[in-house]
């Protein structure tokens, strides 16, 4: 009989220390978010869909707090392409170099589609890679939205290039330099009214087709490298200045 008592009483004790304890639940979601900030944004993922509902919609406003995505794609993150398409939901600047003989189909379905699929990247650059109908087809994904567009060093034509600033309406910043292929034809297709800059490379096809593009709208500022990039002159609402690049 006492020790039928003691047990009821060990467990009347442990019921209320219980009940008088602090639970991590029982903080708002606010605070929870706060101590979520601690953790790494593959850490959060890690979280998804183990500990209900409310903790889920808290880690997806944890990645949601990912604006910025930067990486080589020698280097790349460690995140499977549903993870990709979370990130690219509220991701707003995405940066990468790819690399020439990197696999461009891997890369696409890998990383650039479930990035893109959201369309809300604003600022998008993709350097060294073999730019096709299928890379196009991922910046069109995002063309209502683009403020700033660097394909520098992409072995673009005016094809390619064409129907992308015809449909970034929105474009205030692009840059194509080392693109030898391209004749400059592109640039008189241009629909944005918010286009403020421009920087690229001349080559042995496009010379004509930007100096007229400079006479047609001087109101754009050019920043134009000579074949090489020894040198480049900024002409900016009919005023011009000329750089030397000095290289050791």
């Amino acid at each position: 009989m006492q020790q039928s008592d003691a047990l009821l009483r060990c467990n009347e004790d442990k019921d209320k220390y219980a009940a008088e304890s602090p639970n991590i639940l029982d903080l708002n979601d606010d605070c929870l978010l706060e101590i979520f900030k601690y953790l790494t944004i593959q850490e959060t993922f890690g979280i998804l869909h183990n500990l209900g509902k409310r903790i889920d919609n808290i880690a997806y406003k944890r990645i949601a707090q990912l604006k910025s995505l930067n990486f080589s794609l020698r280097d790349p993150p460690e995140f499977s392409p549903y993870q990709l398409t979370v990130i690219g939901k509220t991701l707003k600047t995405l940066r990468i170099s790819v690399g020439y003989s990197l696999n461009t189909e891997q890369f696409i379905t890998r990383y650039l589609k479930p990035l893109c699929y959201h369309g809300s990247i604003q600022d998008l650059t993709l350097n060294y890679i073999q730019f096709n109908d299928a890379y196009k087809q991922c910046v069109l994904k995002l063309a209502p939205n683009l403020r700033f567009l660097d394909l520098n060093f992409c072995q673009l034509t005016d094809g390619l290039l064409q129907p992308i600033v015809e449909s970034c309406i929105r474009l205030e910043t692009l840059s194509i330099i080392g693109n030898y292929e391209w004749r400059g034809k592109s640039l008189h297709h241009i629909k944005s009214s918010y286009i403020k800059s421009i920087t690229l490379e001349l080559n042995d096809l496009c010379n004509n087709e930007v100096e007229a593009f400079k006479a047609k709208r001087g109101q754009v500022c050019l920043k134009v490298f000579d074949k090489g990039r020894n040198t480049f002159r900024t002409v900016n609402k009919g005023f011009e200045t000329n750089t030397l690049i000095f290289s050791l």
